[in-house]
């Protein structure tokens, strides 16, 4: 997983920053998470519910999705990744 620069950490709660954009993620059962990735312009790239109630998920899953669905991880196509 990338390096991200954890803020505040619970074990319902998560907030983090990542490539100039603010993470924030609140546990609501051992199933369902609220996800939020700001960007540095004020408009969000993810923001939204994550799981289902068939899996249990963690707390690292749900920043890896975080990452994930925002596309911060995405490697960009037709060409080498930028650092």
């Amino acid at each position: 997983m990338p390096r991200i620069k954890v803020i505040e950490q619970t074990a319902d709660e998560f907030h983090g920053r990542y490539k100039k954009h603010d993470i924030s993620i609140r546990r609501e059962s051992d199933y369902i998470y609220y996800i939020m990735v700001a960007c540095p312009d004020g408009t969000y790239a993810y923001y939204g519910w994550w799981g289902d109630d068939l899996e249990r998920h963690t707390m690292e899953q749900a920043v890896h999705e975080a990452l994930e669905g925002s596309l911060l991880t995405a490697q960009p196509q037709g060409g080498e990744a930028k650092p």
